[in-house]
C-alpha cells in the first residue's frame, strides 16, 4: 500500500512539473515534489527489503556502473579547480544522478515482483496520461506563452504547448514517449490525444525522434499499416495546426539552429580544455564563468548545460564518459520491447537536453519497465 501512494506521489509530481520545484540558496538549489516522493520511496524500501530492492537492475548493468563510477572520479579530481561552495553545488548533480538510478533499480525490483504491482503502475501510466493530455489542451487554450516568466530565465514559447514544464522540449519528450507506449498497447484514443498535444508543441527535434522511433517501431514489430496511418495522421496535424504569429510556431525558422550552433561551438571550446577526462559532473556553470563565458549574476535554468544530452556528458566527463554512456545508453535500449523509447530519446537528446532531465527519465522508467515481460526478482 505504502509503494501504490508513493508512485502516485512521484508521478503526479511530475504532471506539476515545474510548478512542484523548491528553490533553494538564491534559486542556485532546487528540488522538485517528485524526487522527495523518491527520497520516501527508497527510505521505505531499504527498510522492507534491506539492501535487496537497490542490489540488482540497473546497479548491475556494467555499463552503467563504470559510467556513474567514471563521473564521480571525474569529479574528484576536477574538485581542487573550484571553490568549496561551486563543488557543494555541483556535487547534487552526481548526487541526484545516483538518487534516480537508485529509484529506478528499487521500482524495477518492486515492479517485477509481481503483476499485482505491474498492474498498479500501469493504471498510474494510464491516468497520469489522460490528465497530461487535459492539462497540455487547457495551456495552450489559456495560456499562450510564457513571456512573464522571461525575466526568471524562461523562454516565452508564444501559443504552443509547454504544459506545465515551463520547457517545450520536456513536454515534448513526455508527450512523444507516452504516444510510442500506448501506440504500442493499441490505444488508438490516447494516441490520437497525444498527438494532437505534440503537434502543438511545434518542437522540431521531437517531430524527427517521433518519424524516426516509428520508422523503427515498423520493421521492429512488423507493424506497417498502424506506423504508416500514424505518420500520415501526425503529418496532417502539424499542417493544419494553427499557426498563430510567432517565432516558435514557424517550423521553417532558423534562430533556434543558430542559437543550437553557437551553444555547441561553446560546449566543443570547453570540451577541448579537458578533453579525455572532462570538467567533473556537473562544473560547468564555473567552468564557463572561468573562462568567461557566463556572467556571474546569469539566473538562467539552463546556465549549468548545453542544449544536446550528449555535449553536456563530453565537457562533463571526456571522451571516456561519453563512450560509456553511449554504451549504458545500448545496454538499457536494445530490446526489442524497448528499443522505440531507445531510439526516440537519442535522436531528441542531439537537439535537446532531455536523457538527462529528471521528469522525463521517470516516465522512460515507467514505459520501459511496463513493456517489458513480467521477470520475478529472485
Amino acid at each position: 500500500m505504502i509503494e501504490y501512494i508513493l508512485s502516485i506521489l512521484i508521478v503526479t509530481g511530475v504532471l506539476f512539473g515545474q510548478l512542484g520545484r523548491l528553490e533553494l540558496g538564491d534559486r542556485l538549489v532546487n528540488i522538485y515534489i517528485h524526487e522527495i516522493g523518491m527520497m520516501l520511496w527508497l527510505m521505505y524500501q531499504i527498510v522492507k527489503y534491506k539492501l535487496s530492492s537497490v542490489r540488482g537492475g540497473l546497479l548491475q548493468n556494467p555499463a552503467v556502473f563504470y559510467f556513474t563510477a567514471w563521473m564521480f572520479i571525474g569529479f574528484v579530481a576536477t574538485s581542487p579547480q573550484f571553490s568549496l561552495t561551486q563543488n557543494i553545488i555541483s556535487f547534487l548533480y552526481p548526487l541526484r544522478f545516483l538518487l534516480y538510478l537508485l529509484f529506478s533499480t528499487s521500482f524495477i525490483y518492486w515492479v517485477e515482483r509481481s503483476e499485482h504491482n505491474k498492474n498498479i503502475s500501469f493504471h498510474i501510466l494510464y491516468t497520469f496520461t489522460i490528465m497530461l493530455v487535459g492539462v497540455s489542451l487547457l495551456q495552450y487554450i489559456f495560456v499562450k506563452d510564457l513571456w512573464s516568466m522571461y525575466p526568471y530565465g524562461w523562454d516565452p514559447h508564444q501559443f504552443r504547448v509547454f504544459a506545465t514544464y515551463l520547457d517545450v522540449y520536456v513536454a515534448a519528450a513526455v508527450l512523444g514517449l507516452l504516444t510510442l507506449f500506448w501506440l504500442h498497447q493499441k490505444n488508438f484514443i490516447l494516441v490520437g490525444g497525444l498527438l494532437i498535444c505534440l503537434a502543438l508543441t511545434f518542437s522540431r527535434s521531437a517531430y524527427i525522434a517521433l518519424f524516426m522511433a516509428i520508422l523503427v517501431y515498423s520493421f521492429v514489430h512488423k507493424k506497417y499499416k498502424i506506423a504508416t496511418i500514424v505518420a500520415a495522421i501526425f503529418i496532417a496535424l502539424v499542417f493544419i495546426t494553427p499557426k498563430n504569429w510567432g517565432e516558435g510556431v514557424n517550423l521553417l525558422r532558423t534562430s533556434t539552429i543558430q542559437s543550437r550552433i553557437a551553444d555547441t561551438q561553446l560546449g566543443i571550446r570547453i570540451w577541448k580544455a579537458a578533453p579525455i577526462e572532462g570538467h567533473g559532473y556537473n562544473h560547468l556553470r564555473y567552468v564557463k564563468e572561468q573562462m568567461n563565458l557566463l556572467h556571474l549574476d546569469d539566473r538562467s535554468h539552463s546556465a549549468s548545460s548545453f542544449h544536446s544530452s550528449y555535449l553536456i556528458i563530453l565537457a562533463s566527463t571526456g571522451v571516456i564518459g561519453l563512450g560509456l554512456f553511449l554504451w549504458s545508453l545500448y545496454s538499457i535500449f536494445h530490446k526489442k520491447q524497448v528499443m522505440v523509447y531507445g531510439v526516440f530519446l537519442s535522436v531528441m537528446s542531439v537537439f535537446d537536453n532531455v536523457l538527462l532531465y529528471g521528469m522525463v527519465a521517470i516516465i522512460a522508467l515507467f514505459v520501459v519497465v511496463l513493456s517489458r515481460p513480467l521477470r520475478k526478482s529472485q
